[in-house]
């Protein structure tokens, strides 16, 4: 990744509160939300990496955040799940929410 890129992707993950300055504040949080904030982050990397980056100035928080614990409660319903059908839902659900904005 270019650092340019890298600088950009930190801008945007600071607007969606996923970026901390001080890695230890992940040792404050429960082991799931630090796990919650790992899949979040790696998929606005993605996100950003993608064609679809022309569409993340619409990305926030709250979108963001709606998306996952759907795709996450969706998913973790079924027996025998796996953390990757967790993440490839939730960005097939970020995608589309996307495009339609």
């Amino acid at each position: 990744m270019k650092p340019t890129d890298r600088e950009n992707l930190i801008i945007l993950l600071r607007r969606c509160k996923l970026y901390a300055e001080n890695e230890l504040t992940y040792n404050l949080m429960p082991p799931e939300t630090v796990l919650d904030n790992k899949i979040l982050t790696w998929c606005v990397k993605e996100l950003y990496l993608s064609p679809h980056k022309v569409f993340l100035m619409n990305l926030n928080w709250e979108k963001l955040t709606h998306k996952y614990l759907k795709a996450k409660k969706y998913i973790t319903e079924k027996p025998n799940y796996t953390l990757e059908e967790v993440i490839n839902y939730c960005m097939v659900c970020l995608y589309e929410e996307l495009e339609k904005n």
